[in-house]
């Protein structure tokens, strides 16, 4: 009867543990996804506003570098050539700014020179959008 006990006992505290990691999971991978959301229109914003022919954007990957940025891969106009990189860096309030590697054929789409591109966050400004539909809290591990 001992042993019944104790195993039940040890199922239940598995079980229980399960949840708990189960539950940090879904929580995680919620925050992990408003985070992208966010980033990915503040991209799009950026690469519409400094780009010509710019249609849309497909992002095709997340990670963090060894640099210790988040960086989101992607390609616009739905053309896997016109591929960029983005990174967000934490001097950056951990949001996308500018930061971004573009290859050789998105790089001829580009309106002006590096200096002279505005910045997400000038963007939003100058258009009066909603600051908090722009930003989320990174997660803790990508």
């Amino acid at each position: 009867m001992n042993k019944n006990k104790l195993f039940f006992f040890l199922f239940i505290v598995f079980i229980i543990i399960m949840l708990i990691i189960g539950g940090i999971y879904i929580i995680h991978k919620k925050q992990k996804d408003c985070y992208t959301n966010a980033q990915e229109k503040r991209i799009d914003l950026y690469l519409n506003e400094n780009l010509n022919g710019y249609k849309n954007l497909t992002l095709t990957n997340t990670k963090i570098s060894p640099m210790g940025a988040f960086e989101i891969e992607g390609y616009v106009n739905h053309d896997k050539k016109l591929d960029f990189k983005a990174s967000i860096w934490s001097e950056d309030n951990n949001q996308f700014e500018y930061s971004m590697s573009f290859s050789p054929e998105l790089s001829e789409m580009l309106k002006q020179s590096n200096s002279s591109r505005k910045k997400a966050s000038e963007i939003i400004k100058e258009k009066h959008l909603n600051k908090e539909d722009y930003e989320a809290d990174p997660p803790l591990f990508f």
